[in-house]
């Protein structure tokens, strides 16, 4: 009887959370092809958005959609700010996202995605969306 859990304990992790926040919150998208995945990392969890059938598409087909999204996943969860990969990111300002086009990465702030401040995300093809947040 000791290993049996009372009805009102809980055995989901931050994980589990997140993974149904999203699904509760991306559900257009989600049933337009697209998926979330959440990868446990040493020291925070990566949240992967992508095409789940390995298309590309464009910032201008889902921003509607997930920039309120992503505003409250940061509310809810928080965003870790990323750390620097370069000299040059040295003295920009720490982001938040990251978006892998086939070519380079782009790091975004929130504050850029609800400014509507993504000029160099226009007519480009987007493989995933990555943020972060804390374990």
């Amino acid at each position: 009887m000791i290993y049996l859990k009372k009805f009102n304990e809980s055995n989901s992790t931050k994980k589990d959370e997140i993974l149904k926040f999203c699904e509760e919150n991306l559900g257009y998208l989600l049933d337009s092809g697209f998926g979330v995945i959440v990868v446990e990392r040493a020291d925070d969890l990566n949240i992967e958005f992508d095409r789940g059938d390995s298309k590309l598409f464009k910032w201008e087909d889902i921003m509607d959609d997930f920039v309120p999204f992503i505003e409250l996943f940061d509310m809810k969860f928080g965003l870790k700010k990323l750390e620097p990969t370069s000299e040059r990111d040295k003295f920009s300002k720490k982001c938040s996202i990251l978006v892998e086009t086939p070519k380079y990465a782009h790091r975004y702030r929130l504050q850029d995605l609800i400014d509507d401040n993504v000029s160099g995300l226009l007519n480009l093809e987007i493989e995933t969306i990555n943020f972060f947040t804390e374990k």
